[in-house]
């Protein structure tokens, strides 16, 4: 299996896929297949499984819409087969075609957002409608969600907008039904929670629920997960040999004809669950470990569970073999490898200690995953796992017979609403005894030693001493510090953000966007990024100006971390100080100075910008100011070449003149916006200017997240999409 694993990360880490990459694989099978070669099978594993990842990624990327289209207006006729996501304004859905455009007949399925409430989509409505179209993308960080692959393992080929709706079958599908008959019956928090684990819709959760679950290490149970996918086919399993056992008793030869009863039934509630929940990618990977596993027992076969473990790997990744990617699959697989070897250890522990045994094992072992995987180090969730699991598993095995009753029934509505409580005020208790924290992700590279470590410590043996001296790079990794400064710019769409560390000082420049009241860019960006390196503290914050897509992510922000001083261009509304005193701050060598113009006419111009120096590196970053703003503010300087120069108001054409440019003389201009953007920018005119002057342009919409580092070394520039080059980008 080895070699089999890595053919398909080897496919996966490839950073383009053509067919000639696929024509080479194949022509080393045969000289392997022939040579006898040490570990001949493993390299031919690993070839087949190269060969075959290749062809699955060329195969969605023919129906992916291209990214050479930048936007484009189609008919679309389809069915809704996701819930839909409703707030105050907007409607969010996935679309399975039922006729593609003809421009681009390839397309299978659509992300779209209808800006209008009216008509009520639901799940299962057969609907056509024109549509505006782009390649699937958001935001292009090392620390956001990798939105296009997630995009290509789910065969989302284009996402978009509606502009016209031509056409409106109503026609809800059951999960539908049951959504909305769980908003109308509960309680909204019980409503929300049922909603999450039952049907993965977990939308309607609140920051403060989601605080609680990261606080306590158990995001994991109020998703649809394999956790609760597996609770079912136990239920199942039970139920049918509670079945069983009396027809044994009774007809036996009857209760031959049916042996098979248990699995059966724990097959169908599996299947249930499974689309009940959407069918997401980890429910996919439970199922099949699940069926799999199971089967074998099924037909009467004598089938090792390792046997059938692997089978089950292979069966996962046929079907995506990007899976390899997600620290999901090698929880799932790694977790059930562990329970086979758990079994193997003789204990003379108690029959009702061993579960809980098993689970303080498991959770133990989870440790140093879930530290590289997300950056924290929850003691406190070791515990809370021990009664929150069995609470919440308890409530899951009960579903098949509690949810109907619910929908029709006030007093198991009621039951459900103290259940869905006492987990919610059970998980408060836990949280605050605060032994929970963010840690420094180390890299994925120190993951097999903390793993090695992790087993030496739990296995019965006199070797913990060395576990626990393994353990020790993972738990004191250090914090990367810098000499002179490092700005990440980070991609937020069209917006802007940036993260500027100093020798010893933390600044975040402007916050990204929001989009409604709700959501921000910040929370997927920014704060994300923050959270890798909790222990740097937050020295300032300077927000440019009060434009949402500069201060549209404040308040996700200052949720998460206060900084020490706050400074702004509007700080009547967007508090802090006023930042057009021209304040210096001097960290070590680094000089950064605070500037604006006096009396600005409009919002723009009251942008709060801020130079950057260290020895022969220079930035400045200029907020939104316009071409007469520029004018102004260069009277306060003597000419200075800049190494880098972020283009004002994100290249449009009131700013970034060529007086602006001659006086700065940049080596490199950077342009921050979104991609397809519906202003235009970057405005051919600038553009104009920076080529005719030779100018390197990099912009965050083509090349991601742009960090700029200045050390003793020199000025150096890199960009996500030259360090993170994989095909699917």
């Amino acid at each position: 299996m080895i070699g089999y694993l890595l053919g398909l990360i080897l496919a996966a880490r490839m950073p383009t896929l053509d067919w000639t990459h696929l024509l080479a694989s194949m022509g080393l099978l045969l000289p392997l297949i022939l040579l006898r070669l040490p570990y001949r099978l493993q390299l031919v594993s690993c070839m087949l499984a190269f060969s075959y990842s290749s062809v699955w990624g060329l195969y969605q990327l023919e129906h992916r819409l291209p990214q050479a289209v930048a936007k484009v207006d189609v008919q679309l006729r389809g069915q809704i087969d996701t819930l839909v996501l409703k707030d105050d304004r907007i409607q969010r859905f996935e679309l399975q075609l039922i006729q593609a455009p003809e421009a681009f007949p390839r397309l299978r399925r659509v992300k779209l957002t209808h800006y209008n409430v009216e008509p009520a989509l639901k799940q299962g409505d057969q609907i056509t409608l024109i549509a505006r179209l782009q390649t699937p993308q958001r935001f292009l960080n090392f620390a956001s969600p990798d939105s296009k692959r997630r995009a290509l393992q789910r065969a989302i080929d284009a996402r978009g907008y509606v502009r016209e709706l031509l056409a409106h079958e109503h026609e809800p599908g059951l999960r539908q039904r049951i959504y909305d008959q769980l908003m109308q019956r509960l309680p909204p928090e019980s409503a929300n929670t049922l909603s999450a684990v039952v049907l993965g819709e977990s939308s309607g959760l609140q920051d403060k629920q989601w605080s609680l679950l990261r606080a306590t290490g158990t995001v994991h149970l109020v998703v649809v997960s394999g956790l609760h996918l597996g609770v079912l086919t136990l239920a199942g399993l039970i139920i049918g040999r509670s079945l069983l056992f009396p027809l044994l008793l009774l007809k036996p030869s009857f209760a031959r004809l049916i042996w098979g009863l248990p699995v059966v039934l724990a097959l169908t509630l599996a299947s249930t669950y499974l689309w009940l929940g959407g069918a997401g990618l980890a429910l996919q990977r439970a199922w099949v470990l699940v069926a799999l596993l199971l089967t074998g027992r099924l037909w009467g076969r004598s089938i090792s569970l390792r046997t059938r473990l692997k089978a089950a790997l292979v069966v996962v990744t046929l079907l995506d073999p990007l899976t390899v990617l997600d620290l999901g699959f090698w929880l799932s697989f790694g977790l059930v490898w562990l329970l086979l070897q758990h079994a193997r250890w003789r204990t003379n522990s108690p029959r009702w200690l061993v579960p809980l045994r098993v689970q303080l094992f498991l959770s133990i072992a989870l440790l140093p995953v879930l530290l590289v995987g997300i950056g924290q180090l929850n003691l406190i969730g070791v515990f809370t796992n021990l009664w929150a699991i069995p609470w919440l598993s308890f409530g899951v095995m009960l579903l098949p017979i509690l949810l109907p009753l619910a929908l029709m029934s006030n007093v198991f509505a009621q039951l459900v609403a103290l259940w869905s409580d006492a987990l919610w005020r059970g998980l408060a208790l836990s949280a605050d005894l605060g032994l929970s924290s963010d840690w420094t992700r180390p890299p994925e590279a120190f993951l097999p030693l903390a793993l090695a470590g992790i087993l030496l410590l739990l296995l019965p043996l006199r070797l913990r001493l060395m576990g626990a001296l393994m353990l020790m790079p993972l738990l004191f990794y250090p914090v990367e510090r810098v000499e002179g400064f490092r700005v990440r710019m980070m991609d937020v769409g069209q917006g802007q953000a940036s993260i500027i560390d100093l020798p010893s000082s933390r600044w975040i420049y402007d916050t990204g966007p929001s989009f409604g009241a709700n959501f921000s860019a910040a929370e997927l960006t920014l704060i994300p990024t923050l959270r890798n390196e909790p222990q740097v503290e937050l020295q300032g914050l300077i927000v440019s100006h009060s434009d949402r897509d500069h201060s549209g992510g404040l308040g996700a922000l200052l949720q998460y971390r206060q900084p020490s001083q706050i400074y702004s261009g509007q700080p009547e509304l967007t508090g802090g100080k006023l930042c057009r005193e021209g304040q210096l701050f001097i960290d070590g060598e680094v000089e950064m100075r605070l500037m604006g113009i006096p009396r600005p006419i409009n919002d723009n111009d009251a942008s709060c910008v801020v130079l950057l120096s260290y020895r022969s590196c220079h930035l400045l970053m200029a907020g939104d100011l316009s071409s007469a703003a520029e004018l102004t503010l260069l009277r306060q300087f003597q000419p200075l070449s800049l190494t880098w120069l972020m283009l004002s108001h994100h290249g449009s054409r009131s700013s970034t003149s060529d007086a602006w440019l001659d006086f700065w003389s940049p080596q490199t201009v950077l342009l921050s916006r979104g991609r397809n953007n519906p202003f235009g920018h970057p405005h051919p005119e600038v553009i104009e200017r920076v080529e005719s002057r030779r100018l390197k342009l990099v912009d965050t919409a083509v090349d991601g997240e742009i960090e700029l580092v200045a050390n003793a070394q020199g000025c150096r520039t890199e960009t996500f999409s030259e360090r993170q080059r994989r095909y699917w980008y």
